[in-house]
């Protein structure tokens, strides 16, 4: 008799878990979404909707004998899950893979791919229309910051463009809005 794994949450660690344990176990994903978000791109997709269609995979293939539970789970006990339904998913072993949670952009509460695309489409054309954009922060979007470097900006350093009031990126994701903004009015805000 093959056990049943029960994995809650199908982003990176659990998807990963779920793909290893397929043909070891009888595996069940517990996740609403139906497709698996690549949410490191959502920055990128913002500023380059294109890349919308890059960042969701559908999990109807991510395993080859194991199923997908399309559901929220409420709570877990040593027998299994109890889902948001009222029904229970009976396992031998869970896996808690429930990931982190960052508002919008950087994680969407959109349980359908088309939905969460829609939103990056609405969110780039309200952007791409701001007169001016404002990127703050370390991290992967917004690297801003004086230069150490006395050859010039280090790569990811936005500045100010000479007589005007947009900005120029030296790379990042944002490159193309932050210098096609040309109307003057707020950014919106988002999250």
């Amino acid at each position: 008799m093959s056990r049943t794994v029960a994995i809650i949450g199908g982003g990176y660690g659990g998807a990963a878990a779920a793909k290893a344990l397929d043909e070891h176990a009888d595996v069940v994903l517990v996740e609403p979404k139906d497709a698996f978000v690549q949410n490191a791109a959502s920055m990128r997709a913002l500023a380059r909707p294109e890349w919308a269609g890059k960042m969701f995979f559908p999990y109807d293939r991510l395993m080859e004998r194991g199923r997908i539970v399309r559901e929220r789970a409420v709570s877990v006990d040593s027998r299994g899950v109890l889902l948001a339904s009222g029904e229970r998913v009976e396992a031998d072993h869970l896996v808690l893979a429930t990931g982190s949670g960052y508002p919008f952009p950087f994680k969407f509460e959109d349980d359908l791919a088309g939905q969460a695309r829609e939103r990056i489409h609405a969110v780039h054309g309200e952007l791409a229309g701001a007169g001016r954009v404002l990127i703050a922060g370390p991290g992967r979007s917004g690297r801003g910051g004086p230069s150490r470097s006395p050859s010039g900006p280090r790569r990811g350093s936005c500045r100010p463009t000479s007589g005007s009031a947009r900005t120029a990126c030296a790379s990042g994701p944002a490159t193309s809005m932050a210098t096609s903004a040309t109307r003057a009015r707020p950014a919106a805000t988002y999250g």
